[in-house]
């Protein structure tokens, strides 16, 4: 007999979709069971076999990102850490080719 998992991801940061937008969730979870997501909120009280802790992470359920830019993928060849969720965003100059925060 084949069981599926029930999996709790606890995060700090959830990119969530309401029906109509995106939204940003602080403090969350995510559930998924098997292959399919079947709760996005603050909490879940239902059962699950296991919990992930994303604590100091961000999740972004469903999505999958196809985006990279060779400087920074996979960030651990490039030198880029970004040790916290908030990291300020680098601007790159053309002409001087100087990142800035």
């Amino acid at each position: 007999m084949n069981t599926v998992t029930v999996t709790q991801i606890d995060a700090s940061i959830i990119i969530a979709y309401d029906g109509t937008s995106h939204v940003i969730l602080r403090g969350g979870v995510v559930v998924y069971e098997g292959n399919r997501i079947v709760h996005v909120g603050k909490s879940y009280s239902g059962p699950v076999d296991q919990t992930l802790d994303a604590r100091g992470k961000m999740v972004i359920p469903g999505f999958v990102d196809l985006h990279a830019h060779i400087t920074q993928s996979p960030p651990s060849r490039s030198g880029v850490r970004f040790s916290h969720v908030d990291y300020p965003v680098a601007l790159i100059d053309d002409d001087s080719a100087s990142a800035r925060a």
